[in-house]
């Protein structure tokens, strides 16, 4: 058996498949998953974690942001209604100011984005991140950790490995490729 095809990490069984990211040549799972290739390995997982929750997070924002302007909209339309028909909007000037503050309460809580918080700290420093979150933002962690949810958040994983390739072995007669070494007659 050739040393090439032999696994790099348990150096035993024959190769199987190759890591897209750092092309050690591996048998199985486990030994993807082994301690030799674990760096490789766990920021594979890390970078997927960080940016599924950066995804979710963006989602839950624009979800929030949609339902606040949808609420602006129908107030205005409402106000809109009511002069239109000739009656008072029924609010003093006072009144008006006072519920646009409180459309635009958000602005007192602005918390900088995970990205910028977490932009210069060692991601391996498990202390650091955690001292990057806001309060929110661990107890949701928290929780996802004793509800057992915290796969929920990391995507699908469906490998290069498992899909299904044709490659034809066989040309027919008629075929009109040819390979480097053969001439037509």
């Amino acid at each position: 058996m050739n040393s090439e095809e032999i696994c790099k990490i348990c150096q035993t069984a024959p190769s199987k498949y190759c890591c897209p990211r750092c092309n050690v040549l591996y048998c199985s799972l486990a030994c993807y998953k082994s301690s030799q290739h674990l760096q490789c390995s766990e920021s594979f997982y890390k970078e997927n974690v960080i940016q599924e929750m950066t995804m979710v997070r963006d989602d839950q924002q624009a979800q929030q942001s949609s339902h606040k302007m949808l609420e602006i909209l129908s107030n205005l339309e409402q106000n809109d209604l009511s002069i239109d028909e000739g009656t008072e909007a029924g609010y003093e000037e006072d009144e008006d100011e006072d519920r646009f503050e409180e459309i635009d309460s958000d602005d007192a809580e602005d918390v900088p984005d995970l990205s910028e918080r977490l932009g210069k700290v060692n991601l391996d420093d498990p202390n650091a991140v955690w001292e990057r979150l806001t309060e929110e933002e661990r107890k949701d962690f928290q929780n996802l950790l004793e509800n057992g949810d915290v796969g929920r958040i990391l995507p699908e994983v469906d490998p290069w490995w498992n899909g299904e390739f044709k490659v034809e072995l066989v040309q027919s007669a008629e075929s009109k490729v040819v390979s480097k070494g053969e001439s037509h007659l």
